[in-house]
This record gives C-alpha cells, sequence and structure tokens, in this order.
C-alpha cells in the first residue's frame, strides 16, 4: 500500500484553494499600495515576515481545530474557512518589524573559551549541529484541458498554477509535471494513467471538468493516489473513494440557495432552462434547479438540450 504523506497532501490542498480562489482575489489586490501596506503580525504564522503560501499550508493543517490555536488568526477558537480567507486577504504583504518592547530577551551568545568547566574549551552550537539535508522534492502530477473545446479555460488555469508554484519556490519541495486531458473523459483517464504508471506520482491536481473527474477519479482510488479537483463542482464525486477530493462547492449546495435569493429579489414566476445533455456538471445542475424551482414554487415552462460543441442555439431558444 502506497504511503501518502499528510504534510505533502494539506500543502497540496492549500494550493489548490490558491488557485480556485485566492489568485482571483489576491492577484487581483497586488498593487503598489496594496503590497505596500503591513499585514497584521498575526497572520504570519511562521514569522518569516511575509504572509505566502507556508501561512495558508499552516492554516489548513490545523483545519477544524478548536480552542487556542495560532492558526486561529480571527480568535472564533476554531480554524475555519474565515481563517484561510483573512491569510488569504494579506498574501504577498510584509508584516511590520517587530519592536524592542516585543522581542524577548536573547539568549547570551556561546563563544569560543565559554564554559561552565575549567579546562575544556567551549564550541558554538555551529560547530555541534549539522543542517539537515532539504528533502527530495515531491513530483504533483496536474491534469489540464491544454487542448480541445475546453483550451481556453485550460490554458488560465495553468498559468494559476505557475502563479502558485513560482510563490511555493522551493520551500516545500513541490515540482509538477503535466498531462493533457483534451477536455475529454477518455483524455482524462489516459492523463491520470500516465500519471500515475509512468511518472509514479502520489498526488494528482484535477481533472477541470465533473465529466472527467467521475472517469478518472476511480483510477485514483484504486491506485490510492490522492487526486484534487479545484473546479469539479458535480454532485456525488467525493462519495467515489476516501483518495479523491474536490474544492468547489457543489450543485446541490449552490443552487438551492440561488434560487431562493434571486426569487426573493427578482420576483419571477416562470422560467426555461437550457443544458449540455452530455457534461456531467451541466446535467447535475439542471437537475438541481428543476428541484429548486419545484420547492419554491416557480413553474418550469420548457426544458431545452444540446450538446457539447453546439455553437448554434436558434431551435432550442425559439421552442423557448
Amino acid at each position: 500500500m502506497k504511503a501518502v504523506n499528510l504534510n505533502g497532501i494539506l500543502s497540496i490542498f492549500a494550493v489548490s484553494l490558491l488557485i480556485c480562489g485566492l489568485l482571483g482575489v489576491c492577484y487581483a489586490q497586488d498593487t503598489p499600495e496594496a503590497i505596500q501596506e503591513e499585514a497584521d503580525p498575526k497572520l504570519d504564522l511562521n514569522d518569516d515576515g511575509t504572509i505566502n503560501i507556508l501561512d495558508l499550508v499552516l492554516v489548513a493543517s490545523s483545519f477544524g481545530e478548536r480552542g487556542e490555536n495560532d492558526a486561529d488568526v480571527n480568535g472564533d477558537r476554531v480554524v475555519n474557512i474565515l481563517d484561510l480567507v483573512l491569510v488569504a486577504g494579506a498574501f504577498g504583504r510584509s508584516v511590520a518589524a517587530p519592536t524592542d518592547d516585543m522581542m524577548e530577551p536573547d539568549e547570551p551568545p556561546v563563544t569560543q573559551g565559554d564554559t561552565s568547566e575549567p579546562g575544556v574549551e567551549g564550541i558554538s552550537n555551529t560547530d555541534v549541529v549539522d543542517k539537515p539535508e532539504p528533502p527530495a522534492d515531491t513530483v504533483v502530477g496536474l491534469v489540464l484541458p491544454l487542448s480541445g473545446h475546453l483550451a481556453g479555460i485550460g490554458e488560465i488555469m495553468k498559468s494559476g498554477f505557475d502563479l502558485a508554484f513560482d510563490e511555493l519556490g522551493d520551500a516545500i519541495g513541490i515540482r509538477y509535471t503535466i498531462a493533457d486531458d483534451k477536455g475529454t473523459t477518455e483524455g482524462a483517464v489516459a492523463a491520470f494513467e500516465e500519471l500515475i504508471y509512468k511518472h509514479g506520482v502520489s498526488v494528482i491536481l484535477g481533472p477541470g471538468s465533473s465529466s472527467s473527474a467521475r472517469a478518472a477519479f476511480p483510477i485514483a482510488q484504486d491506485n490510492e493516489v490522492v487526486a484534487i479537483s479545484a473546479t469539479a463542482g458535480a454532485s456525488g464525486l467525493g462519495a467515489i473513494g476516501d483518495f479523491v477530493f474536490r474544492v468547489a462547492l457543489t450543485t446541490d449546495i449552490v443552487i438551492p440557495k440561488a434560487v431562493e435569493i434571486t426569487k426573493r429579489k427578482m420576483g419571477y414566476q416562470k422560467v426555461a432552462t437550457l443544458y449540455d445533455e452530455t457534461d456531467l456538471f451541466s446535467t447535475d445542475r439542471d437537475a438541481a434547479l428543476q428541484k429548486a424551482f419545484a420547492d419554491n414554487s416557480v413553474e418550469v415552462l420548457d426544458t431545452q438540450t444540446y450538446t457539447t460543441g453546439t455553437t448554434d442555439f436558434t431551435t432550442q431558444l425559439t421552442r423557448i
């Protein structure tokens, strides 16, 4: 049975969060003015002077814990998504240097000849403590639609991963190899098989679509490889096994609340729906919409379908 490094999984989870939500929030806010603004020191969990991915990893590693915890940056006595958001909101900023009254007294330096026993020559800490060797890099697999009908989205996702891994640098020893799933279920299966059987990865980030995740996740589960999709939102994907995860909220959570709020604000009573009958997320979302409309007394006048790749919707819209 393949061993899974928990810290590695948490690190990858933080990267996945970064790509899914933080790049759109934090990097967009990285104006010179925002970067110059000093962050709250309590957000710098590892005390390296900058709010970065390592602080997100520390929050993720304590996620769900209650009580006193440095990762509970908002002080509500539970480490949760609010703490991740606070750290993410200060991403890239520096913290103020500690003042004299904030610093603890320094220990007296140990120098050559400074010993408590006569006749014994003193030694410094550097003479007896060897620096640990840096750990070997962990190779992570990325499954993205770099060709096919989702290629435009795949390139954006790749740019996000590039930004995230550039931020990581050599700090936690992670590098990646990419496999193109071509935006198809067959391509996703081939990509997972390549990364697992050829490259021997123990963690895969992706794929991007729910259909691809449903096809490829069982391969990761069978081989005890952790797979995390930041964007697959169809319900039921997490039930495939305990090695596969998704970050995005599922349709059965998002849709009911969306219908409730939009109906209250817009006051609509009758609707029509249109969905891709060959795409898992699209069909799953329409099923959630139909239930939510029924629960909120909204009449569905008509439902039309299309297939992936359709560009002319004249027939469907005419019928509606």
